[in-house]
């Protein structure tokens, strides 16, 4: 079948193509085509996709422009994944996008806070280290709040982390410092 074809390339591709010596290019084309069809595919190549691109997002070698592909695929991908294949890479995979999400550029930072909001969305537990993500995505509603897709993505992403176990304490003790400062200070 079609479906069938399409899990076996995207597979045989996964495996083959990364590598050292695969382009970035490449691999974000092959990641963009499993996202695309991250609903038809098994959950052994979802899971398996889902695992190179956790790692391929942590590879300095990656180019600005190459990220696009590879979130649009790793939002697809997590919202169609089994939550215990998504578990099992929340962790680090929250770190990599939160340590990226500090330098973003803006064609790649609503790309992050989508990728994110899919994360904790699956994995309400990938919040556990709320205390280091909260400042973070504070900062991108605060530099971006006047963006309509930007800080509505930030602004939403900071709702669902306060939804979260955990989440809702680390928000009390970030969040309200920074509305207070905002609110004795509007013009700053």
């Amino acid at each position: 079948s079609i479906r069938r074809q399409r899990q076996m390339c995207i597979r045989d591709s996964t495996n083959s193509a990364y590598n050292s010596t695969s382009t970035p290019l490449l691999l974000a084309r092959i990641f963009w085509i499993a996202g695309t069809f991250s609903r038809d595919l098994n959950r052994e190549t979802r899971h398996l996709v889902l695992s190179r691109i956790s790692e391929a997002i942590a590879s300095p070698e990656l180019q600005p422009p190459v990220y696009g592909g590879i979130f649009q695929a790793l939002s697809s991908l997590i919202r169609y994944s089994e939550s215990e294949s998504v578990e099992q890479i929340s962790q680090n995979l929250m770190m990599f996008l939160c340590a990226m999400l500090a330098n973003a550029s803006e064609e790649t930072l609503h790309l992050m806070l989508e990728t994110i909001s899919a994360l904790i969305e699956k994995c309400p537990s990938a919040v556990q280290s709320a205390d280091h993500i909260i400042p973070i995505i504070m900062r991108s509603w605060i530099d971006n709040f006047n963006d309509p897709l930007i800080g509505e993505d930030a602004f939403d992403l900071l709702k669902r982390i306060s939804m979260t176990q955990g989440g809702s304490a680390a928000m009390t003790k970030f969040a309200v410092p920074t509305m207070q400062s905002i609110l004795e200070a509007p013009s700053a």
